[in-house]
């Protein structure tokens, strides 16, 4: 039987460690100024449409 814990680990791409590795680093990058930085507002309304397009069952 596959519960739902299982079910959430076989659809990481990556682990809880890397995915925070990698926001650091994207960090660094922005306050170097080579990636540009995201004001609040804007980041939230992508996480949104993200989350929508998961929940209805598109994918890119």
């Amino acid at each position: 039987m596959t519960t739902t814990k299982d079910k959430i680990i076989e659809e990481r791409y990556c682990t809880v460690e890397e995915s925070l590795i990698q926001s650091f680093k994207e960090v660094k990058l922005m306050q170097a100024g080579l990636m540009p930085k995201k004001p609040w507002d804007v980041f939230e309304k992508e996480m949104r449409e993200f989350v929508e397009k998961v929940k209805s069952g598109e994918t890119d």
